[in-house]
């Protein structure tokens, strides 16, 4: 089974170069991609990814506040659970000044 990937990166060069790796792998597949973090909930409900791989520095909405939707969306998306999970494992001693509060 292989996994999904959207990206979301306002750099077409860079979209079309992560795309080229990631089509690449045998086992990777790029379901979707955006150009600003607007309307990633959304595509992440309708097609279900199993990494979202995005830009923190974009216009409209950056990386940082895309993600914050996408863990305000809770358990209406499958991922988040998961992200928190593997975060609280991993989590460093100090926080790190990222901007994201600790539920990511």
């Amino acid at each position: 089974m292989n996994l999904g990937v959207v990206l979301v990166d306002d750099e077409p060069l860079i979209r079309s170069g992560l795309r080229a790796i990631i089509n690449a792998e045998p086992d990777l597949d790029v379901l979707g991609e955006a150009d600003d973090g607007a309307g990633i909930t959304a595509m992440v409900r309708r097609l279900r990814p199993d990494v979202v791989l995005m830009d923190v520095r974009m216009p409209v909405v950056d990386g940082i506040e895309a993600t914050r939707r996408l863990l305000a969306a809770g358990d209406s998306l499958l991922f988040p659970a998961a992200i928190r999970e593997l975060a609280a494992r991993h989590a460093p001693a100090t926080p790190p000044a990222s901007g994201l509060d600790s539920a990511a």
